[in-house]
């Protein structure tokens, strides 16, 4: 399965820079000429994630992930203000520590428990080209950031016990969240 979201991705971001040509003059563009992206710029990539865990030092392992982003941006005006859209995906698995309790008091717990990460991220913004019509244009961007995260444990889960009365297999398999936040970027453009 992660091999299929990898090639996903993989296949949006190619699909992403073919549409960024095909509005940049390309001819024979599968979108048309009003498909709506005009002016705007694309940009897309996808790399590896290399983890080193500090804390917990121990029952805690997380592997080699597979991260990709796409993401665009669109001048608001002709002083260099831009709005910004960016989406990342990053995917890795590990080993962790287990530990749950429900709300009738069970309460769960293993180690070394294998588990499947994967992370969505939806970043907007705005960035602000200082020289816009340079060749060198520093600039500033100021966005806000929507994720979401899941964790879901797989393979081999009788390392699973329960402490206390319950049922023996009503430990979580799967749990995600969702978070907001922020980020600030600083850079220089170069032509």
């Amino acid at each position: 399965m992660r091999l299929i979201n990898t090639i996903v991705v993989v296949i949006l971001v190619l699909g992403t820079s073919l549409c960024a040509e095909a509005q940049s003059g390309f001819r024979g563009s599968p979108f048309g000429s009003g498909f709506g992206l005009k002016g705007v710029n694309t940009y897309g990539g996808f790399g590896f994630a290399d983890f080193d865990v500090k804390s917990p030092a121990s029952n805690f392992r997380m592997d080699q992930g597979v991260f990709a982003f796409i993401g665009g941006e669109r001048d608001v005006n002709e002083n260099g203000l831009s709005v910004t859209i960016s989406f990342n995906y990053l995917t890795t698995e590990g080993q962790s520590f287990y530990d749950y309790s429900t709300l009738g008091g069970s309460q769960y717990t293993g180690t070394d428990i294998q588990f499947d990460s994967i992370n969505y991220q939806l970043g907007l913004g705005l960035k602000q080209r200082f020289f816009p019509n340079s060749w060198l244009r520093p600039y500033i961007e100021l966005g806000g950031l929507f994720g979401y995260h899941e964790v879901k444990y797989k393979g081999d889960l009788s390392g699973i016990t329960l402490n206390g009365a319950g049922d023996p297999n009503g430990f979580k398999r799967k749990d995600g969240l969702t978070g907001f936040g922020y980020y600030g970027e600083a850079g220089v453009e170069v032509d």
